[in-house]
């Protein structure tokens, strides 16, 4: 018998960023990113729904209004949100005559120890999951659903793990569930033009970065592509369907992995006449050639892992990429007029106050477009959380304070874990607040106006943060005193 199915992204902190984003928390600058793996999922299943709590400020009170009738209830967790969506897991359960599916990374490395979390847990789907909840859902024997974790009468079971989807054009498009279930003008990125879509042309990444979740614990190390048609067709559908979308978001690991399909999707985009912004992920070593192409197919920005200024730090997490290369990469974007959101980390294994001054001092040499600093978190299932677990430099479990914010779970012998915090909030204020770079927003809202509204929030909501901020600090002084 079938199960009439509901997609949740459970209630959290105000502006908690967790079913689309890599490192789940609070933002500094409000941002939201679409729950895409759920979406997907939501595809599949007829009579399903999407509900994004955190994105449409809904609180426990009002989601257990919403999910009456559901026979099934699909939660996405994370490592930092567990223990809240086990309480929303439990409230549900309480509520209602309801299943409840855990899914995402974290119970896809540790399915045994989430469904001992809490009885109101029936199942874990792990890793790649639209086909198992699917089968769940249209109510297959839970036996033979591969890529299911389970309870029957108190003993935990594993099924088989499911194998990747290898033909990922036979998904639904997820913008179609995007346009079903969401409103696209909850969701909003700093660096993109509002409101934009996110979409995936493929899945996972091919490099071997020792801090990156998604390719070790939930999507496999292999990069797994749609046909540059079928990406074509769901442009076309956006643009038809969501006429209000300001800007297209390629979120694949690393969409510039592959450069002769990236110039085939590009030609196929100027040979429909999609005139269409995008933007993308990409290394710091894509071609000249390659970005010229992509500038001309409409491409506005990369976001770009830069990860660190020192090469030590860069070799330790086995990036694979040279300071002198990335100062190339970047010099040869801005000759072609493509914008950069560089996104770096303080904190992992080989960090010392002199790299993180490195650090510091190169994203400013750099005077990006948009930066993000961001506490190096290392995730169960990384190899970044195993190095740190064998050496003991973990310290605690928590990822969150008691805000929402990132927290820092590593301290080394000579970097405690409140130096790196420290060092990410000054960060921010040494590289957003220098003359060069206000110089370059203000002249890029003069020659670009389209970017006006997006600057300008930004800098009011990163401003709010360090507001909010020196409050806290004051307040938690003050108590200590």
């Amino acid at each position: 018998m079938s199960m009439r199915t509901l997609l949740l992204v459970p209630p959290s902190f105000s502006r908690f960023d967790s079913a689309g984003a890599r490192f789940p928390a609070r933002r500094k600058t409000a941002s939201m990113w679409y729950p895409v793996w759920l979406c997907y999922c939501g595809g599949l299943i007829d009579d399903s729904r999407v509900i994004d709590c955190p994105a449409d400020d809904i609180d426990v009170e009002r989601i257990l209004r919403l999910s009456k009738g559901y026979d099934l209830v699909v939660m996405h967790t994370s490592t930092a949100s567990l223990g809240n969506d086990v309480r929303t897991a439990e409230c549900l359960k309480g509520e209602h005559d309801c299943e409840v599916a855990l899914v995402g990374p974290h119970p896809s490395v540790l399915p045994t120890e989430t469904l001992r979390l809490s009885d109101a847990i029936d199942y874990v789907a792990r890793r790649e999951y639209d086909r198992t909840i699917k089968e769940l859902a249209e109510g297959k024997p839970v036996e033979e659903i591969r890529g299911l974790s389970w309870r029957k009468d108190g003993e935990i079971h594993h099924n088989p793990d499911r194998p990747f989807i290898e033909d990922l054009d036979s998904l639904s498009f997820v913008s179609a569930v995007y346009k079903r279930d969401l409103d696209v003008t909850r969701y909003h990125l700093p660096f993109l033009l509002h409101p934009y879509v996110s979409i995936m042309t493929g899945r996972s990444c091919p490099y071997n970065c020792s801090f990156c979740l998604w390719p070790q614990a939930f999507l496999g190390r292999r990069y797994r592509t749609r046909s540059p048609q079928n990406v074509i067709d769901e442009i076309t559908y956006i643009r038809e369907n969501l006429p209000e979308v300001r800007e297209v978001f390629f979120d694949d690991g690393t969409f510039t992995a592959l450069p002769r399909r990236v110039l085939e999707i590009c030609r196929l985009m100027r040979e429909h006449g999609l005139d269409v912004t995008w933007s993308c992920n990409a290394r710091p070593d894509v071609s000249i050639d390659v970005l010229k192409e992509m500038k001309k197919a409409g491409c506005r920005l990369l976001v770009v892992g830069y990860e660190s200024g020192s090469q030590e730090v860069l070799d330790a997490m086995n990036k694979g990429t040279s300071i002198d290369g990335m100062r190339r990469f970047t010099r040869e974007c801005r000759e072609v007029g493509l914008m950069i959101h560089g996104t770096f980390m303080i904190g992992t294994i080989g960090e010392t106050r002199e790299t993180i001054e490195k650090t510091i001092r190169f994203a400013c040499e750099l005077n990006l477009d948009s930066v993000q600093f961001s506490v190096a978190t290392p995730f169960p299932g990384t190899r970044f959380y195993d190095e740190c677990r064998e050496k003991g430099y973990l310290r605690g479990s928590s990822l969150l304070d008691s805000s929402g914010y990132q927290e820092c779970i590593v301290e080394y012998p000579w970097l405690s874990a409140d130096e790196i915090v420290e060092a990410v909030d000054r960060a921010y204020v040494q590289y957003y607040y220098r003359l060069g770079y206000v110089a370059k927003q203000l002249t890029l809202m003069m020659t670009r106006p389209r970017e006006t509204r997006r600057i300008l929030l930004g800098a009011l909501r990163l401003q709010r943060y360090f507001v909010e901020n020196a409050y806290h600090r004051f307040v938690g002084t003050f108590k200590a005193y």
